[in-house]
């Protein structure tokens, strides 16, 4: 838990923030030697990059368990308009996606069984290759 967040039993959809929906969490597993508090940190830019989600009450990141060849994380966070649900998720996925990658961080597939010569990361410069296209 990343000090300062909300602890579980805090979590409170049903009573005083029921007009706030909760996201069903979203779970991440790094690539090994990766440091939980950095993983957390990523995880809490992603959820911050993230327009539809609420800021009060914060994000959280859980270590929900710990697999045979990774540390399994989930990202909870509260987004007022249940209606945007599936854009908002789509947008957290993208968001978690360009911070591990700008952090240099791989995410691991649930089939991953050995580490990489190298991270299979997607630098910066090649984030816009065709037929992709820029934001304006």
């Amino acid at each position: 838990m990343v000090a300062g967040t909300n602890r579980p039993e805090e979590i409170d959809p049903s009573g005083v923030r029921k007009l706030m929906r909760l996201l069903d969490p979203l779970r991440a597993s790094p690539a090994g030697g990766v440091i939980h508090r950095q993983v957390e940190a990523m995880l809490l830019e992603a959820a911050a990059r993230t327009g539809d989600l609420k800021k009060d009450p914060p994000p959280f990141v859980l270590q929900q368990s710990l697999g045979d060849f990774a540390v399994n994380y989930e990202i909870n966070a509260y987004c007022g308009d249940a209606t945007r649900m599936p854009a908002t998720y789509s947008a957290l996925h993208a968001n978690i996606q360009d911070v591990f990658n700008e952090n240099g961080v791989q995410i691991m597939s649930p089939s991953y069984e050995a580490d990489p010569a190298t991270p299979k990361i997607v630098p910066p410069e090649k984030w816009f290759e065709a037929p992709a296209k820029k934001p304006e």
